[in-house]
This record gives C-alpha cells, structure tokens and sequence, in this order.
C-alpha cells in the first residue's frame, strides 16, 4: 500500500473516532438529562418537573455547562436550591431583580473562589504612604452637573471582562481604574490593559487567592502595564513576563468616606475602585438597585471583592446608587455587567476604602 492510501485510511478512521466520541457524548448528555427528568417525574411534584424545564432553558442559556459534562445530577441539585433562594428574594425585595445566572450551579467552594478572602485586611492602606490623601481641587471640567452621570457615556470606560475561576478582581479594578484614567487625560478611547500582568508580576498581591487595590496601583505607577492583546489572560497565575509597551498613572489617592467627595471625584477626575463584603444574594443580582441587609454584611459575608464605581443615579423610586463596573462577564447583572448599588449609605462597606489614580 502506498503512503498515500495508508495516509488515507489513517484519515479516514480519524473521522470515524471523532464521530464515534462525539456520538458518546450527546448520548451521556441525553442520559444525564432523561435521569434528571425521571426523578422529577417519579417524585410526581409539579415544581420539580417546572425546576427542571427551568433547569433545560438554563443550559440552553449557558452551553458551555452542557459541554463540559456539567449537567449532572449533583449540578442540578444545586441548582435548584438556587433557584428557591433566588424566588425568595424576588419575592421579599421587590426593588430589586434577581436570577439564575451562571452561579445558579455553582458550589460554595467554586463561589468562594471568585472572591477575595474575609481575613484580606484593607486597613492596611490607611497606612499607606503611597495613597495620597490631599486631593486636588474639584474645579469645573465636565460641564453642569445634574443627578446622575455616567462616564460610560463618554466613552472612556472598557468593556466589562470576566475573571473566571481566579480570585483576581482586584487586578480587573486596578486595571479599568488605569484604563480611565488614561482615556480621560489623553481624550481618548480607552486601551484594554493586562490583568494578567498584575495577577503574575505583582509579587505583593496573590494572583487568584486574592489582592488590594492599594498595592496593584503602587505596582501600575512603578512599573506600568502592557495592553490586554500583548499580554492576555489565562485565568491563573503564571511566570511574569513582562515587557514591551507600558500605560502608567502620575499619582494615586484614598478618598474620602463621604458621598459628595466621592460623587466630586467621580464627576471631575474619573472613576474609583471599592472593596465590599459580599453577600449571598449579589451573585444572583439582575437589575434594580441593590440593597443590602446591613446584618448580612457585617454577620454573614461569604467573601470580600473589588469593583469599579463609573457613575451614579437614582432610580424611579427615589433609590441613589452607584453605577458599578463588575468583572463577572456581560452575562451577569444589569446594562451587560453592571451593577446599581445603593449610595450613600457605605452599605456592605462600599465607601470604606475608595481609590482614585490620575494619569
């Protein structure tokens, strides 16, 4: 037989395999989803066969589940204790929207991954000499202000990212902190810088087991950060390699815990990170102004995190809030990523520790 023809068949039992597996897996995936229907049928509870229609349109919402062997029944276990939590609250905050986003199936381990741990102590930065506590003068440079403003709308503000799996938010705040710093002083679009660099090269910070603003700046004024395509993300820590193009910032300022210094930063400077605790109900926020119970942030955080506050409103019902950037993908939350968390009121610490940085 010549090479060629021995290629051939090589080539041609190649694509008999590949159909084989994936005939393989839709029938494990069939398998799973028929086991899930029969013990919702078999228990002969209407809520159950409806969680379970719930459960197929979740999927269908979020393929990458189905594709990874994720439907499971332990998956849907989980998911529908979820889906009891998330139908309490819509019933109790009726200000505020809730429902089963990609967290609906997550463990509480996974959950706790995504967050910075309880005991990262950011009181570390009231005595940081880095942070600069005189603030320049708010003089007038973005025109006549009303009651809401939104730097999104100027167009200075990146697209939201997605940490995944790694305990990296701080680095996704410092970095769209930067960002709009430097779109704001240079007047244009904003250059998606690299989380990654952070998460490898900050040696102070954690990577994915957590990190403070604080630091990650100090690190952005030294040293500098490359571009997101220079240098992408890969949802862990690795070796630092930098290198290349650097965006820096000129100074870096712990604010005040006062809503109006707060909103004269915003409205004449740029956004600024925040640090919260966080409670159960967040992860499943989807629209509203979110409220928290001051009991559960003090009493029952399940983690810490780090976002960045690009704007402010108030909402129909009379409810001031920040506009929020969060770094859990577009498919989590209001307006593609956001969140409105209510203002003034250093709910869930959320005034505590704010860091603006000019460029």
């Amino acid at each position: 037989m010549s090479p060629r023809s021995r290629f051939a068949n090589i080539l041609q039992n190649l694509k008999v395999a590949i159909i084989v597996l994936f005939a393989l897996l839709v029938a494990v995936l069939l398998l799973s989803v028929t086991s899930l229907y029969l013990i919702a049928k078999a228990s002969d509870n209407l809520s159950a066969l409806e969680t379970l229609n719930s459960y197929h349109r979740y999927l269908e919402r979020f393929p990458e589940k189905a594709s990874r062997s994720r439907a499971s029944i332990d998956r849907y276990q989980i998911y529908e204790n979820k889906v009891k939590l998330i139908e309490e609250l819509n019933d109790r905050l009726k200000d505020t929207q809730f429902e089963d986003n990609r967290f609906a199936d997550w463990s509480e381990r996974e959950i706790r991954k995504v967050l910075l741990p309880l005991d990262l102590d950011f009181k570390d930065l009231e005595a940081d000499t880095f942070l600069n506590r005189s603030v320049p003068s708010f003089s007038a440079k973005v025109g006549a202000l009303t009651g809401s403003f939104d730097w999104r709308k100027r167009n200075v503000i990146s697209p939201v990212k997605d940490q995944g799996q790694c305990g990296s938010c701080w680095a996704f705040a410092t970095t769209g902190l930067v960002e709009a710093a430097n779109a704001i002083s240079k007047s244009v679009s904003p250059i998606s810088l690299s989380d990654q660099e952070l998460v490898d090269c900050d040696t102070i910070d954690k990577g994915c087991e957590g990190g403070n603003v604080g630091y990650a700046v100090r690190y952005v004024y030294e040293k500098g950060l490359m571009t997101e395509s220079a240098y992408p993300y890969t949802h862990n820590r690795g070796e630092c390699r930098k290198s290349g193009f650097t965006s820096k910032i000129t100074n870096a300022y712990l604010l005040k815990r006062d809503e109006q210094h707060l909103i004269d930063w915003l409205t004449h400077y740029g956004p600024f990170t925040v640090s919260i605790n966080v409670t159960n109900d967040l992860m499943y926020y989807k629209s509203g102004v979110f409220q928290p119970i001051e009991s559960d942030c003090r009493n029952k955080p399940i983690g810490r995190h780090a976002l960045l506050v690009v704007g402010y409103g108030t909402s129909s019902n009379g409810a001031n809030y920040w506009i929020v950037k969060n770094s859990w993908g577009t498919k989590w939350g209001t307006e593609n990523g956001y969140l409105y968390f209510v203002r003034g009121k250093n709910a869930c610490g959320i005034e505590e520790f704010p860091i603006g940085a000019l460029a």
